[in-house]
C-alpha cells in the first residue's frame, strides 16, 4: 500500500514538471519569437535566450552585441543610435493597468513602444524603444533622452490602444507643452507614469458600392479626433490623409482592417471615451467613402457603422511634355469650387487649398482622382519650366473620364537684383503675375509664383506665357520695384533703394512729455498704422515701406491725448529724407448729444464713440448718463463718425462734419432679425457651419465685422444680432458663387422684422 502511494506521488510530480517545462518553453518561445532590430552596422547574436537592449556604444566595431538585459521582464529589444550629448539621458519606468469597477488590475504582456514624437525638437537624438509588461504590469526604458518629446503607445489583447505624447524635464525646471504627459525626473532617477487602459471598442459594418452592392476585401481606416470637436473632414483631403497613415506605417494613429468577402469589416482595439472618429473605407480602384464624427455612446463597446462609397466617377489626368514625354512630379489641381463659375476663376499658382483636391503625376505622368461628384472642373497646373495650363473637364456620374495635357514651352525671364550699395541683393525676392491666361477651350485664369534669387543675385523662370506680366523685386526695408514684360525678357535689372524717410519732432505739452510711442500710418485715408518709437525731446523717424513711384502720399500721426495730425501731400523718391519740423497740437472740439430708444425714452449706459476717417487708431469713448445725455471731449476738428451701441439694440451711426459740436439727437431704432437653420443636401441639420451676414451699402455688399464668427448651433439653428433696417446678404462663410442652391438668401428687412430662412450646404452632401 505504501508503495502504490510512493508510485502515484512520482507520478504526479513527473506530470507537473513536464508541465512546468513546456510553460516555461512557451514563455521562452514567445520571448524570442518578438521582432528583433539591429543597428546599422551590427547583427544579432544567435543561438542566446536572453532579450536583448542595445545601448548607444554597445555594438563594437565588428558589429558584435556585448551587452543584453531584459528590465521589462517579458519583452522585445530595445533600441536606440545616434544619441546626441547635448541630451541628457534618463531612464522611463510605469505600470500597466486596467481599472473596473474601482478595482485596478495589473496588464501583463501589454506592447509598450516608445518613439519621437511628430513635433520633434532640433538635434533631438533618434531612438526606438519596444518591450513588454511584467506579470505585475511594470516596464522600464533606459537611455531615454530628456527634454525630446517623444509618443508612448501601449496596446493589450482585449483592451483598447492607449497613445500619449511623453516629454521629460529635469526636477524644477518649467516647461508649457500641449501633451498630455509631462514628467520629471531627478539626474539620479526615474521618471514615472501610469498607463491605464480600458477594455476595447469595436467598431464593425458593411461597406458598399453606389449601386447598393457589397464591397469584398475593402481597406477600412478609423482616424480618432482626440479634441473631439464638431467639425468635418473636407472629403478631398481623405486620399493624402491616409497615404500619410500609411507611410507611417505601424506609427500611425489610425485604426486599419480589411473586410471579407462579404463587404464586412470589424475594427478591434479602440478607445471608447472621449473620442470621435472620421471612418473611410477604400475599394481596390481607390473610391472612397467617409464618415465624420462617428462616437461610442456612454457604456457602449460595439459600433455599427455602414460605409457607402457615394461615386465612382474617376479623371485620369496625363500631363505629357511638348516632346510627348510624362512629366514627373506635377502638381494637379481639380478645382470643383468653381465648376459651376468657371469664368469667373482668378486663383493663385501656390494654391492654398480648401476643398479642392490636387494630386501629383506619377512616373509616367499620371495623377488619378477618385470619386469624384459628377459636374464640371477646371483642372490647372503649372509644370516647372513649362506654361501654365487649365482645361475644362466634364465628369458623369459613376464614369471614367481620362484628359491627357500636353504642356507648352512658353519664354523665359531672367535678371540681376542689385542693393543699395550695387552688391547682388540676394536677400530679396521676385515675385512674378500673369494677366488674364486664355485657353483653347475658352477658360481662363491668373496665375502667381515666386522666383528663388540665387547668391549672386541673379534669378531665372522658364515656361513664361506670351502675355503681359508684372515682375516685382522685393526686400525689407527697400523699396521693391516692377516691371511689365510679355512672356520673354532674359536682361531685367533692379536697383532696389532705401524707403523715404521722415523725420520731426513734437511739440509735447508737459503732461505728456513721457510719451515714448505713436501710431503712424500713410495715405490720406486710413490704410494701414504701426507704432514709432518717440525719444525724450519728442523727435522720431519713420519709413514709408509702401513707396510707389510718383504716388502722393500723406501722414498721420496719433497717440493718447492728441487728436491725429494730417501731415502732406508728399511726393517722396527713393532715400529722400524729409524733415516735417515741429509739430504743434491741433484744435480739438466737445460734442454733446441725447440717446434715446425707439419710444423717445432715454437709454442709461450707451457706449458712444468717435473715429476719424484719418486713423482708426485713433478713438474717443465716453457712456451716456441716466437721462441719456453724453459729452465727448477731446473730438479733433477732421470728418469722423458717432458709432452708438448698447445692448438689445441695433449698433448706428451719425455722421460729422469737421467742425460740428451739436447737440445731436440719436434714437434707436426696433430691431430685425435673421433666424433660420442649415441643412445637408440630404436635409439633415448641419451644426457648427459658419455663416455671414452682408448688408447692401452704396452700390455692394459690405460684410459686417460682428457676424464674421456666426455659427449654427447644434441643431443647426442660428439667429443674428439685432439689425438695423436693410437689405441684407446671409450666407455660408465660405461659399463662392455658383457654389450650389440654397446656399445664400437675399433679402430687405425693416424695423422689428424677423425673417425665417433656410440654407442648404452642398459641401456637406453624403450619399
Amino acid at each position: 500500500m505504501r508503495m502504490k502511494r510512493i508510485l502515484l506521488f512520482c507520478l504526479l510530480a513527473t506530470v507537473a514538471c513536464s508541465l512546468l517545462f513546456f510553460l516555461t518553453r512557451g514563455i521562452a518561445d514567445e520571448r524570442m519569437s518578438l521582432p528583433v532590430q539591429a543597428p546599422s552596422g551590427g547583427h544579432l547574436a544567435s543561438g542566446s535566450s536572453e532579450i536583448m537592449q542595445m545601448r548607444p556604444g554597445s555594438v563594437p566595431q565588428g558589429g558584435a552585441i556585448t551587452e543584453t538585459s531584459d528590465p521589462g521582464g517579458l519583452g522585445a529589444p530595445e533600441q536606440i543610435v545616434d544619441v546626441k550629448e547635448s541630451f541628457s539621458m534618463t531612464s522611463l519606468k510605469g505600470k500597466v493597468i486596467i481599472s473596473e469597477e474601482d478595482k485596478s488590475f495589473p496588464v501583463a504582456g501589454a506592447d509598450i513602444q516608445l518613439w519621437p514624437g511628430t513635433q520633434q525638437l532640433e538635434g533631438a537624438p533618434d531612438f526606438e524603444f519596444r518591450t513588454r509588461s511584467g506579470f505585475d504590469g511594470s516596464f522600464q526604458f533606459t537611455d531615454v533622452p530628456m527634454r525630446a518629446l517623444m509618443t508612448l503607445r501601449a496596446e493589450a489583447t482585449g483592451l483598447a490602444r492607449w497613445s500619449s505624447g511623453i516629454i521629460v524635464y529635469p526636477e524644477g525646471n518649467w516647461v508649457s507643452w500641449r501633451g498630455r504627459h509631462v514628467l520629471y525626473a531627478k539626474p539620479s532617477e526615474s521618471a514615472e507614469i501610469r498607463i491605464s487602459m480600458e477594455r476595447e471598442g469595436t467598431a464593425q459594418g458593411v461597406v458598399y458600392n453606389p449601386f447598393g452592392n457589397r464591397i469584398p476585401l475593402a481597406e477600412v481606416f478609423a482616424v480618432e479626433d482626440a479634441a473631439n470637436e464638431c467639425c468635418w473632414f473636407p472629403s478631398p483631403y481623405i486620399p493624402s490623409l491616409i497615404d500619410e497613415i500609411r507611410k507611417e506605417g505601424e506609427r500611425a494613429e489610425a485604426f486599419r482592417a480589411v473586410a471579407d468577402a462579404n463587404g464586412v469589416f470589424i475594427i478591434r482595439g479602440m478607445p471608447t471615451a472621449f473620442a470621435s472618429y472620421l471612418f473611410c473605407a477604400f475599394d481596390s480602384q481607390g473610391h472612397y467613402a467617409t464618415v465624420e464624427s462617428v462616437q461610442f455612446t456612454k457604456g457602449q463597446k460595439t459600433l455599427i457603422q455602414d460605409l457607402r462609397i457615394p461615386s465612382i466617377s474617376s479623371l485620369r489626368i496625363r500631363v505629357l511634355s511638348p516632346e510627348g514625354k510624362p512629366l514627373h512630379g506635377v502638381n494637379v489641381q481639380a478645382d470643383c469650387r468653381h465648376k459651376n463659375a468657371l469664368e469667373n476663376d482668378s486663383d493663385r499658382f501656390e494654391l492654398s487649398l480648401s476643398d479642392c483636391p490636387n494630386r501629383e503625376t506619377d512616373a509616367s505622368g499620371i495623377a488619378d482622382f477618385r470619386s469624384l461628384d459628377a459636374g464640371k472642373y477646371l483642372v490647372k497646373f503649372w509644370p516647372d519650366k513649362f506654361c501654365p495650363e487649365s482645361r475644362q473637364v466634364e465628369i458623369r456620374e459613376n464614369e471614367p473620364t481620362e484628359l491627357a495635357i500636353t504642356a507648352r514651352q512658353g519664354g523665359t525671364i531672367a535678371g540681376f537684383v542689385s542693393g543699395p550699395d550695387g552688391s547682388p541683393a540676394n536677400f530679396a525676392s521676385i515675385h512674378i503675375r500673369t494677366g488674364e491666361l486664355t485657353f483653347i477651350d475658352g477658360s481662363f485664369a491668373t496665375f502667381e509664383s515666386e522666383i528663388t534669387i540665387r547668391d549672386d543675385g541673379t534669378f531665372r523662370k522658364d515656361g513664361i506665357p506670351d502675355k503681359r506680366i508684372c515682375v516685382t523685386a522685393r526686400a525689407l526695408n527697400l523699396c521693391e520695384e516692377s516691371i511689365y514684360v510679355s512672356g520673354e525678357a532674359r536682361n531685367l535689372a533692379f536697383d532696389l533703394k532705401p524707403y523715404p524717410e521722415f523725420q520731426g519732432t513734437l511739440d509735447l505739452p508737459p503732461k505728456h512729455r513721457n510719451i515714448s510711442r505713436i501710431v503712424c500710418s500713410f495715405d490720406s485715408c486710413w490704410r494701414q498704422g504701426w507704432e514709432v518709437p518717440v525719444d525724450e525731446s519728442g523727435n522720431f523717424r519713420v519709413n514709408w515701406g509702401g513707396w510707389r513711384e510718383d504716388a502722393e502720399v500723406f501722414l498721420t500721426l496719433a497717440f493718447t491725448g492728441w487728436p491725429p495730425v494730417i501731415l502732406g501731400p508728399f511726393k517722396p523718391r527713393p532715400g529722400d529724407a524729409i524733415d516735417l519740423g515741429r509739430i504743434r497740437k491741433p484744435g480739438e472740439r466737445i460734442v454733446k448729444g441725447l440717446i434715446s430708444d425707439p419710444s423717445g425714452n432715454p437709454v442709461e449706459g450707451s457706449a458712444v464713440s468717435f473715429m476719424t476717417d484719418a486713423v482708426r487708431a485713433f478713438e474717443i469713448e465716453t457712456r451716456t448718463a441716466k437721462d441719456g445725455s453724453f459729452a465727448l471731449t477731446g473730438v479733433p476738428l477732421l470728418r469722423g463718425g458717432l458709432l452708438v451701441q448698447s445692448e438689445g439694440f441695433p449698433p448706428l451711426e451719425y455722421r460729422l462734419n469737421k467742425d460740428e459740436t451739436g447737440p445731436v439727437a440719436i434714437a434707436f431704432k426696433r430691431a430685425a432679425f435673421i433666424k433660420g437653420r442649415v441643412i445637408d443636401a440630404n436635409g439633415e441639420t448641419a451644426p457648427c457651419i459658419e455663416l455671414s451676414v452682408l448688408q447692401f451699402i452704396g452700390n455692394g455688399w459690405d460684410e459686417l465685422a460682428q457676424f464674421r464668427s456666426m455659427q449654427t448651433d447644434a441643431n443647426g439653428n442660428f439667429t443674428s444680432y439685432p439689425l438695423n433696417p436693410g437689405r441684407y446678404l446671409v450666407r455660408l462663410r465660405y461659399n463662392t458663387p455658383g457654389q450650389g442652391p440654397g446656399s445664400e438668401r437675399e433679402l430687405d428687412l425693416d424695423e422689428g422684422d424677423s425673417a425665417q430662412v433656410e440654407l442648404v450646404a452642398p459641401f456637406l452632401e453624403k450619399k
